[in-house]
Formats: structure tokens, C-alpha cells, sequence
């Protein structure tokens, strides 16, 4: 595990769901229009193995985002995450919701932001992340909260980071890591 995150080991052990927003994050922020009106998004293959590893650990992933775009619904599906919760303009208060409804404690969950209009989110939880691109403000509040601030950018690798973190303080990454590794050889990869 990451030396500086040993600390708030006790902390990131408790959690059982990531929420993750989407642009900044899982993206990389930057919005691609074609001449034709069609938005495109870059997604960063080291963050689906990331949501893979997580999920095969028992983690529970949710994504979560103000916009409604098929290609977000399109990439959910390719991850298999099963809870996708688009048009959210207030996610405390969504993500609040979502523990009453799913009895669990604030302490449970992780959320992984990048802008200001995350920062009330990452007051809230548990376990607050933001990427290494994240907005000056956001990173305040991490800190302050003894958080997660990934190395790498939002969109770049910082969501396969953020679970490696967390599953490495659990003490399982070594046996999430090693079953993914035999299941690609069993299946031919």
C-alpha cells in the first residue's frame, strides 16, 4: 500500500461502495463534438480493469452524474456496473438516499470527484478521493478530510488507482489480482 494512505488505512478498510462522477473523472474532462452533434468522451482502459478489480473484490460501483448521455449508458453497461444514477443535480443528497435505502453508514462509501460541485459530496462521505487534476478546492477538502488524492489525472488511470489503494489497504489486491490474472489465462488471453 501507498506509504502516505498507511494512516488512514482504518478508514478505507470500512468501505463497501465507490461512487464515481464522470466527467473529470472517469473522463478526462474533455467533451469531442462531431460536425454531425454527436458528443464523444475518452474513457481510459486502466479505469475499467480498475472497476473489474473492484467488483470482483465485492465492492459495489456507482456511477454518478448530472448529464444524460447514451455514451454513458453505453459505457456502465460495457463495465457491468449496474448502478448507473444519471440527471443527478444533487448528489449529497442522492447519496445520502442511496444509504438509507441500502443500510449502510456514511463511513462505507468512497466518492471520487474532481470539481466544485463535487466538494459537497466529498464533505460528506466516508471516504473522500479526488484526482490529480482536480480543482484546488477539491484537494482542500481531501486533505483536510485525511482523503485520497490520486497521482494520476482524471480519465488517465486515477479510478484503477483509487481501487488499488483501497484494495491493497483490505490486504486482498495481491488475491483480487492473482484470481483476475488466472481467469484471463483459463479463458484463453
Amino acid at each position: 500500500m501507498v506509504k502516505k494512505y498507511e494512516k488512514i488505512k482504518y478508514i478505507i478498510k470500512k468501505i463497501k461502495v465507490i461512487f464515481i462522477d464522470i466527467d473529470g473523472v472517469l473522463s478526462d474532462g474533455v467533451m469531442i463534438y462531431s460536425e454531425a452533434g454527436y458528443e464523444m468522451k475518452n474513457f481510459h482502459v486502466r479505469d475499467g480493469v480498475g472497476i473489474r478489480l473492484a467488483q470482483e473484490a465485492g465492492l459495489r460501483i456507482v456511477f454518478i452524474t448530472a448529464e444524460q448521455l447514451q455514451l454513458i449508458k453505453n459505457r456502465a453497461k460495457k463495465l457491468n456496473v449496474k448502478d448507473l444514477y444519471m440527471g443527478v443535480k444533487n448528489k449529497v443528497r442522492f447519496i445520502k438516499e442511496f444509504v438509507d435505502k441500502n443500510s449502510l453508514v456514511m463511513e462505507e462509501i468512497a466518492f471520487i470527484g474532481d470539481d466544485i460541485n463535487d466538494i459537497p459530496a466529498l464533505e460528506t462521505v466516508g471516504l473522500p478521493i479526488a484526482v490529480g487534476d482536480s480543482v484546488n478546492e477539491a484537494k482542500e477538502i481531501v486533505n483536510k478530510r485525511n482523503g485520497i488524492i490520486t497521482e494520476n489525472l482524471g480519465g488517465k488511470g486515477a479510478v484503477r488507482e483509487a481501487v488499488e489503494i483501497i484494495l491493497k489497504a483490505k490486504g486482498i489486491w495481491e488475491k483480487v489480482l492473482e484470481e483476475d490474472i488466472n481467469a484471463h489465462k483459463s479463458a484463453g488471453f
